[in-house]
């Protein structure tokens, strides 16, 4: 950084940017990249015939998997993208459950939602979680799979509105035969070693934690796989 001081030149460093958020900075760059790619493509896809009134249309769901998280995502989201295959990944800091609703919405209005959504949501869980999340399940439609990444933090108490999240999805697998947990919450409290010197919730860095999350997200995929579409 370079100031002017009467007329001297006085040099500064910048603030030390971390391991994480240099992590975080660099994954969205990338993500942004790959979103105006994919919007490009869908812009050319939709560029096909149109369907006249009275006609009916049978909605092709693409295959694979697309993956919407938070701030943990985005911090493994390369590790991801070649871990999990064909998948896509959408991930944002402080995104919340209603603002994954509005990601899925979008990608189904746009076709591009694949086959297995995975939904890492929860760390910023708000009042209300129980709402957000059957709006999720009501606006997903027919012909997809769903997998719910239960949150972690090393911090949390049973009362925080994140435990509580964790607690609801478990409930959702007997009442919707399309829903899969993948339990990140457990397997991450398994292995505090990946957390270790950081916030206890992102591990943006750590080679460890890129291998476990991606474990989980394929063996909730696995069994996901094993269960019919919605």
């Amino acid at each position: 950084m370079l100031l002017g001081v009467n007329g001297e030149s006085v040099v500064k460093a910048a603030p030390p940017v971390s391991t994480l958020e240099q992590n975080l900075w660099i994954s969205g760059i990338r993500q942004d990249v790959n979103l105006i790619q994919s919007t490009h493509t869908a812009i050319l896809a939709n560029t096909g015939p149109v369907t006249t009134a009275g006609e009916k249309t049978k909605v092709h769901v693409p295959t694979g998997v697309s993956i919407i998280g938070d701030s943990v995502t985005l911090g493994t989201r390369d590790y991801l993208g070649q871990h999990v295959a064909n998948s896509t990944i959408d991930a944002e800091g402080d995104r919340t459950m209603n603002l994954a609703d509005q990601v899925l919405i979008a990608q189904q209005r746009n076709h591009r939602l694949r086959q297995d959504v995975v939904i890492c949501i929860g760390t910023n869980a708000l009042d209300g979680y129980r709402v957000q999340i059957m709006k999720l399940i009501d606006a997903l439609v027919p012909g997809h799979r769903l997998i719910f990444m239960t949150p972690y933090n090393a911090q949390t108490q049973s009362d925080w509105n994140s435990s509580k999240l964790a607690v609801f999805e478990w409930t959702l697998p007997a009442k919707y035969k399309y829903v899969t947990i993948a339990d990140w919450e457990k397997v991450a409290g398994q292995h505090p070693a990946v957390f270790a010197g950081t916030d206890g919730v992102h591990f943006g860095g750590v080679h460890a934690g890129d291998v476990l999350y991606a474990q989980v997200i394929n063996q909730a995929l696995k069994v996901a796989r094993t269960k019919p579409c919605k």
